[in-house]
């Protein structure tokens, strides 16, 4: 599964952190269940690992296991599939991208 499958078409878009030079993170709308959206973090740091806690309002990623299907660093020691998270159910989770790279995360399971 590809993540521009869990967005169901044109994404909606929420910023979700836009205040850290190095580090953006934005959330793509969901359509259903089988379409949940997804999250992206873009981490711009030449060779540390950032991340933050985020609230995400899509509703069909509240309670899940967000699991990173899309991710690279172009820091090839640190090319690994970032840690899988948990949302609760107001939607606060804390997500991770490598240097200079990005993570995609939607709900484990799809």
């Amino acid at each position: 599964m590809g993540p521009w499958s869990a967005g169901g078409g044109a994404p909606s878009i929420e910023q979700l952190k836009t205040n850290d030079g190095d580090l953006l993170i934005y959330g793509a709308y969901g359509s259903s269940s089988s379409s949940p959206g997804y999250i992206v973090v873009i981490n711009d740091h030449p060779s540390s690992w950032k991340g933050s806690w985020v609230q995400t309002n899509n509703g069909y990623l509240r309670g899940k296991t967000l699991k990173s299907y899309a991710w690279y660093s172009s820091n090839g020691s640190q090319n690994y599939q970032p840690s899988s998270k948990y949302a609760n159910s107001s939607g606060w989770v804390e997500l991770w991208a490598p240097p200079r790279g990005y993570a995609v995360y939607s709900v484990n399971g799809l």
